[in-house]
């Protein structure tokens, strides 16, 4: 089985506003999925002023990133539907493999926080999917409505990074990565 195919963003123009490129300077994202081993790459980050970056193709880990505005109504609506799926109650928060890639999902706000992470292989006999218990099926779902919910919540005016995503800096690994039962 393989992974999930992500939505593909639709621009139809760059945005009206000069942005900052937030990627640029040390301030953390409010939430952010990015993979961390092998090649960095970013798929989404949304700063708590509405900015976002994120990759033109988010199967593709962001070989080309674009920099847009999400408005305030927006931002509240993302953080709203991502307060309802239920991601910060998960009971398990970390699957991984010895040796395999590493992706991350991080979500910081209005004093919650969560960090995610897996892998993304969907392969019957490999790593979150053997033998899998409630906990697991949980997390998988959660893993990509958050994605889902994030990526379908993205600007259409934006504008093309000439930046590259070199990795995500030691203030978005808001907790440790602690194999989950």
């Amino acid at each position: 089985m393989q992974r999930q195919k992500l939505p593909t963003p639709v621009i139809t123009g760059e945005p009206a506003a000069h942005l900052e490129n937030p990627l640029l300077k040390p301030n953390p994202p409010l939430l952010a999925i990015w993979q961390s081993y092998a090649a960095p790459g970013l798929r989404v980050a949304v700063w708590p002023d509405g900015r976002v970056v994120f990759a033109r193709d988010p199967n593709a880990w962001g070989r080309e990133l674009f920099l847009g505005q999400l408005s305030q109504p927006a931002l509240k609506s993302l953080k709203i539907a991502l307060r309802k799926m239920g991601v910060f109650s998960l009971k398990g928060t970390c699957y991984l493999v010895p040796d395999g890639s590493q992706k991350c999902i991080m979500l910081s706000f209005d004093g919650m926080k969560q960090m995610l992470y897996w892998d993304e292989v969907e392969n019957p006999s490999y790593g979150i999917n053997v033998n899998s218990k409630q906990q697991h099926i949980a997390f998988k779902k959660a893993w990509w409505e958050v994605t889902k919910i994030i990526l379908t919540t993205l600007p259409p005016h934006a504008k093309r990074l000439t930046t590259h995503f070199k990795g995500a800096p030691r203030e978005w690994y808001i907790k440790p990565t602690i194999q989950s039962e």
